[in-house]
């Protein structure tokens, strides 16, 4: 992991279920080495405000952040290491597409990291299926 940021990978991404690297490494904090993970990512700038999608909506219903997703005996621990790193600059949520290769492919990472979370790119395809559907 200390890798993989050293070398540019972003905190806060998220996978399709919405879930970051911090939710992830809470909901494993019980096994060795994650919490040490959680924590690194926390000193790292990851948010842990950053909700989940409502993934399980069955059996676990609602988003949710990346405390929610330990066992409770561990939560102590980690609302502690929140706490700790909470004056740590938060890093940006970046563009969902940070992750697609298609799109790292067209336009390259450097312009889409420049894309914030919520921007609309104006996909070339997207504008002819628009054109064609007039």
């Amino acid at each position: 992991v200390h890798h993989l940021l050293n070398l540019g990978a972003e905190v806060n991404q998220r996978d399709p279920k919405g879930l970051t690297a911090l939710h992830r490494a809470a909901h494993l904090a019980h096994l060795d080495g994650y919490l040490e993970i959680y924590e690194l990512l926390l000193s790292r700038g990851a948010d842990p405000a950053i909700l989940s999608e409502d993934f399980d909506p069955y059996l676990d219903p609602g988003c949710k952040p990346a405390l929610l997703m330990a066992v409770p005996e561990l939560r102590p621990q980690l609302q502690a290491l929140d706490k700790k790193y909470a004056s740590v600059p938060k890093a940006r949520e970046p563009h969902p597409f940070i992750g697609d290769w298609w799109t790292l492919y067209d336009y390259g990472l450097d312009t889409v990291k420049t894309w914030a979370k919520d921007y609309v790119h104006p996909f070339p395809e997207e504008r002819k299926r628009k054109g064609s559907q007039v």
